[in-house]
């Protein structure tokens, strides 16, 4: 049994020839098309998959009136396809911006669609209202910013690829989902385009909300063009000054406020990187790629600059002497105790 995307259900022979096949009529499509437009192709196939269970055909299983997610996704297009105002791409997006601006005519960001542009292909979006979810916030304002290809078509004159950026607020309760505060589509991937929507943004932030915004911590992945952008947006500063500037705080009062808006980056992407530049670049072995990569964790999760430097010096032990003996045996307990956390360190030690 084949599904294929026109929504047929089709019993094949294995020289290839149909010999059944079931068209989902217009009814059944019309409703589906309604479905999702407000729901996933993932969502609305385990929810069918989920009703189907509970019944007959499912315990005698027949699966005759399941559709496939290529079926639903064809559907979906279909649906969304009908609702444009249309068919050029470009058309579309300018008569939807316009719309959008009498629809959310709120000042002083009315509209939906902020800033669009067709060669390169640029698309800002954000509303009035979701800026304002910052106003209400009494804590630390921590932001999201990652990317992702491969999900928007481009237009046929566009030849570089389409990246989707999407900008989420962290809330307060980790139980809830992040809220995105702002999504931006782009055929330019550069520090410059990343860092006028983030610089956008944060102007018009601070109109929406009438007073200087503070971002604690922006959270990205391990992109220096995602790093460039979010130093210069939000600290005024290049990447140098920034570290230059973190030097400098944890080198004095450590109960002295921090004023920069701290760039995290995301473990999981750098110890990816790194993992897989000792494996392609440097061509170690996987238990010596196991230590480094051990170790380099226990670097992460360090809180003082002292505690950094005994793992790197011990490291330095290890890997530096041709042959094993007292100093590298000793160096690997030590070094193990610390990756492990059975231990803390002694002045001595560190001396």
């Amino acid at each position: 049994i084949h599904y294929i995307p026109n929504g047929y259900l089709s019993l094949q022979h294995s020289d290839g020839e149909t010999v059944y096949a079931r068209h989902l009529s217009s009814s059944s499509r019309r409703n589906f098309g309604e479905i999702l437009q407000h729901k996933s192709v993932t969502n609305a196939f385990h929810k069918q998959f989920s009703s189907q269970s509970k019944s007959v055909e499912y315990r005698s299983v027949n699966f005759s009136n399941l559709k496939s997610q290529e079926c639903l996704r064809q559907i979906k297009s279909e649906a969304l396809s009908s609702s444009r105002f249309s068919n050029d791409m470009i058309t579309d997006i300018s008569i939807t911006q316009e719309y959008y601006r009498n629809l959310l005519s709120e000042k002083p960001i009315p509209g939906y669609i902020q800033y669009f542009v067709k060669d390169p292909f640029i698309i800002h979006l954000y509303t009035k209202r979701q800026i304002e979810v910052m106003k209400s916030l009494t804590k630390s304002i921590i932001l999201h910013l990652d990317a992702t290809g491969s999900i928007i078509s481009k237009p046929q004159y566009c030849t570089k690829p389409i990246y989707y950026y999407a900008l989420t607020l962290q809330h307060p309760d980790y139980h809830i989902t992040p809220i995105p505060v702002a999504e931006m589509i782009s055929s330019d991937q550069g520090t410059a385009e990343i860092t006028h929507f983030l610089n956008k943004w944060y102007l018009n932030s601070k109109i929406v909300l009438h007073k200087e915004l503070f971002i604690n911590r922006v959270e990205i992945d391990y992109s220096w063009a995602l790093i460039h952008s979010t130093c210069i947006a939000f600290n005024k500063m290049n990447i140098l000054g920034y570290l230059e500037s973190c030097w400098s705080i944890v080198n004095t009062d450590q109960g002295s406020p921090c004023t920069l808006t701290v760039i995290h980056l995301c473990s999981a992407h750098i110890m990816h990187r790194l993992s897989h530049n000792l494996t392609k670049t440097f061509k170690i072995d996987n238990k010596l790629k196991q230590l480094i990569l051990h170790v380099f964790v226990a670097v992460l999760r360090s809180i003082t600059m002292r505690e950094i430097d005994r793992i790197f010096t011990l490291l330095c032990i290890v890997l530096s002497n041709e042959y094993s003996n007292e100093i590298v045996s000793s160096g690997l307990v030590e070094l193990n105790a610390l990756v492990t956390g059975r231990v803390e360190l002694q002045q001595e030690n560190v001396e």
